[in-house]
């Protein structure tokens, strides 16, 4: 349901279980896939995953994201890849939250579509910590 919301609304909402009842928020951030842990992917899942990605909506969906977390799904696109959405950013200029949330959501779903057709498998993709 929450990664069904609007970015902000289920950021807000995450944020406030967090304060009130840590051990429950934890238990649903694990449940949880949202576009940000993309980036603790092991490279070469990323890699595949932003292969398959539609490139203007990742470049919208970037801008929702933290320069740092920018910074590693560009490094682990194709240079030119990684150029084109670059220039897509700098020539839409500002775009409203709506529309980049709306260019994440689209990114989402496609990649749920991928993992429920099975080409996918982000689960074990994830790095493990230290």
């Amino acid at each position: 349901m929450v990664n069904q919301m609007r970015h902000d609304m289920g950021r807000t909402i995450l944020e406030a279980l967090t304060e009130q009842e840590p051990l429950l928020a934890e238990t649903f951030k694990a449940r949880m896939f949202v576009f940000e842990d993309l980036a603790n992917l092991s490279p070469r899942v990323l890699q595949d995953v932003l292969r398959r990605l539609d490139k203007k909506d990742l470049a919208l969906a970037l801008r929702l994201v933290h320069p740092e977390k920018q910074a590693i799904f560009l490094a682990n696109m194709g240079r030119e890849a990684a150029e084109e959405i670059r220039a897509e950013m700098v020539e839409r200029g500002p775009v409203p939250v709506r529309e980049a949330e709306a260019g994440l959501n689209r990114l989402m779903a496609a990649i749920r579509r991928l993992e429920e057709a099975g080409e996918m498998t982000l689960a074990d993709g994830r790095d493990e910590p230290g």
